[in-house]
């Protein structure tokens, strides 16, 4: 069977009554039957890079038990799940939609992309995956694959073309083949605490246009020159994705200057 969660089954030819045992607790058996039936082997997701084995055993009193094997194939790939909110998309429910000149900028549950790294957890905290170009839902989630040669603990950082940069607040373990992330359920999953309450969630501060790191005056004047023309369209400079900029984006970033936002880092 493959390294995903799943059901399969063996056929049992008997006249008499029986039983069945998994030697594995991630296999899970159908225990007994009578006459002619079947065994149902329920497995879990390997989350190993090695395949393995279940050994069932298949006994009816007076004679030689029968045993079958489960053979389960290594995890392929890896899966980051990932749960982030862009204060500049953020509702307070969910995000909107970037928008272009023409609406909608990406297609169906997409609100935007971001930038996914994986950083070394000693210094000088180097990349060592990525960067990844990731589609992240309206519901805040997002998914990407990777070798299963990611396979120690890394920082996750966050990227976006007007967000701060943001690191989760401490290497975690990627030996697995599922890794989940929620940024969003508490302050601490960032590194320096760096997120903000909004409606009871916590999203990632909007502002930094011009990706140096820090929410400040060079932001504004660039906002404020195309606010000025009302420029329209897939900016960084729209704060807020609604595909204009004005005054609503300078209302954002100028709380977040207010507040010397910037990137925080081990």
């Amino acid at each position: 069977v493959t390294a995903l969660a799943g059901i399969t089954s063996f056929v049992v030819t008997s006249n008499s009554p029986w039983t069945s045992l998994s030697d594995q607790a991630w296999c899970v058996v159908t225990t007994s039957g009578s006459g002619n039936g079947t065994v149902t082997a329920t497995y879990e997701t390997n989350l190993t890079d090695l395949s393995r084995i279940a050994h069932i055993t298949v006994s009816v009193t007076g004679l030689t038990p029968v045993v079958v094997s489960l053979t389960q194939e290594a995890a392929v790939n890896k899966t980051l799940n990932l749960t982030i909110f862009l204060e500049g998309l953020f509702n307070g429910t969910s995000m909107n939609k970037a928008q272009d000149v023409a609406g909608d900028k990406f297609t169906g549950t997409i609100a935007d992309q971001v930038t996914v790294e994986l950083h070394n957890s000693t210094p000088p905290y180097g990349i060592a995956g990525g960067p990844y170009s990731v589609n992240l839902n309206t519901d805040g989630t997002a998914a990407l694959t990777l070798p299963l040669s990611m396979s120690a603990y890394f920082f996750i950082v966050i990227r976006h073309r007007n967000s701060i940069e943001t690191w989760n607040n401490a290497p975690i373990s990627f030996i697995g083949s599922v890794i989940n992330y929620d940024f969003t359920n508490s302050a601490s999953k960032a590194y320096g605490n760096n997120l903000k309450l909004v409606s009871g969630k916590y999203v990632i501060f909007a502002g930094d246009v011009n990706q140096d790191g820090i929410v400040d005056s060079i932001d504004m004047e660039t906002v404020a020159a195309d606010a000025a023309i009302f420029k329209k369209g897939y900016f960084p400079d729209d704060v807020n994705g609604d595909g204009l900029i004005d005054s609503g984006d300078l209302i954002m970033l100028d709380n977040n200057l207010s507040n010397t936002v910037g990137v925080i880092r081990p």
